[in-house]
């Protein structure tokens, strides 16, 4: 494990991502720009093993990255435990 980092959901999210995300919150576009063109592949990728066309999954992607964006504000980085 890489010290300051933090694994979530097998996700890497390093202390780089974390000013990101921070950056991003405060509405910053460059922020929001560079954070869709870092996951975008991820997304679509995962998208397209259920959607059977390019079209669908990228609207599929483009839409949970609507919801991300507009929802920022309550994202934890924290690891949850109960």
């Amino acid at each position: 494990m890489i010290e300051g980092t933090v694994y979530i959901m097998n996700f890497l999210v390093s202390p780089e991502l974390k000013i990101l995300i921070f950056k991003c919150r405060k509405g910053e576009r460059k922020a929001q720009e560079e954070l869709f063109q870092l996951t975008f592949p991820y997304a679509l990728n995962k998208s397209l093993r259920f959607r059977s066309k390019s079209a669908e999954a990228k609207e599929v992607v483009f839409d949970g990255f609507l919801k991300v964006f507009t929802q920022l504000d309550k994202y934890n980085a924290e690891p949850q435990y109960e």
